[in-house]
């Protein structure tokens, strides 16, 4: 497979190709970033997007790597993170036009677990308000619309 299709592995085969070093977690997360742009447009799914970050990050996956470190379960694996869990240093919107300002002082126990496991996190996803609904639709972000077809529902809370 081709390194521009990363983004359809498992993240088990990806984990464990990073680990062998038969492929980078920058090869990985930029594969997984650049589809991330180029399908999120139609379909509103991450509205943060942290690809720039994600790389970085991924750098220093492959240099724990090449040191011979001891590597977590997600090691190099790319991720997202629903935009109402906290995210050191984002904020916590949960669809909310009130909450655009509420800047999580620290990650939740979900980010920090995916970040000690070695996820590298490539964006925010969409919620419904309160993340409460059978469809993922906010006045902050507007509609994330199911991907095979836009007719029907992505579903709610977790539609991102």
């Amino acid at each position: 497979m081709a390194v521009d299709e990363l983004w359809s592995w498992s993240a088990t085969d990806l984990v464990a190709a990073v680990a062998s070093r038969k492929i980078s977690a920058r090869e990985a997360a930029a594969s997984a970033i650049q589809r991330m742009r180029e399908k999120n447009p139609s379909v509103n799914a991450v509205v943060v997007d942290l690809g720039d970050e994600a790389l970085r990050v991924a750098d220093e996956a492959d240099a724990a790597v090449a040191r011979g470190d001891s590597l977590g379960l997600l090691h190099g694996a790319p991720v997202t993170v629903k935009e109402n869990v906290d995210f050191k240093g984002r904020a916590n919107v949960n669809g909310v036009p009130a909450y655009r300002n509420n800047i999580a002082p620290d990650d939740s126990p979900v980010v920090a677990n995916l970040r000690k496991a070695g996820a590298v996190v490539i964006g925010l996803t969409n919620t419904p308000e309160f993340s409460m609904r059978a469809v993922t639709e906010n006045p902050v972000h507007g509609r994330t619309l199911n991907p095979w077809d836009s007719a029907v529902t992505c579903g709610g809370s977790s539609g991102g």
